[in-house]
């Protein structure tokens, strides 16, 4: 279990990762392009699966704005990581396949941490200036 750490940390250094979109494409199950939305005027981001809210992340504001971007992103990855993963348990019983898993999984953890829409801020209220009065 170490070693699974140290490969852990040793991928952090490789960062940024490339992405493939042929390989997301091909992750991606019928049904599972799932999209993070900041709309105008919303408190937090929310992840659609095609027109349908699936998930608030963060409304009550407890969470800070880059934690709940990663998990917004993070939450609208699942079905390709999912599918990631499945492809890797069988694609594993080869070793000539060892190529393939790692543009496959660098693919998919690019695509995880892709920017999440911005939450965009009201505009703050002017105080009057009492100096001019």
């Amino acid at each position: 279990m170490h070693q699974i750490r140290s490969a852990f940390y040793e991928a952090e250094k490789a960062r940024p990762y490339k992405m493939n979109p042929e390989i997301i494409k091909a992750t991606t199950p019928p049904g599972g392009d799932w999209t993070c939305v900041a709309p105008e005027g919303a408190i937090c981001r929310s992840v659609v699966w095609g027109r349908q809210e699936v998930a608030y992340v963060n409304p009550s504001g407890d969470i800070g704005d880059v934690v709940e971007g990663q998990i917004a992103m993070a939450m609208r990855a699942l079905p390709t990581m999912d599918a990631a993963l499945r492809a890797i348990i069988v694609l594993a019983g080869n070793p000539a396949n060892a190529p393939l898993i790692a543009e496959l999984a660098e693919s998919v953890i690019a695509f995880v941490e892709l920017p999440a829409p911005a939450i965009k801020q009201p505009e703050e209220e002017e105080e009057p200036d009492e100096s001019s009065e």
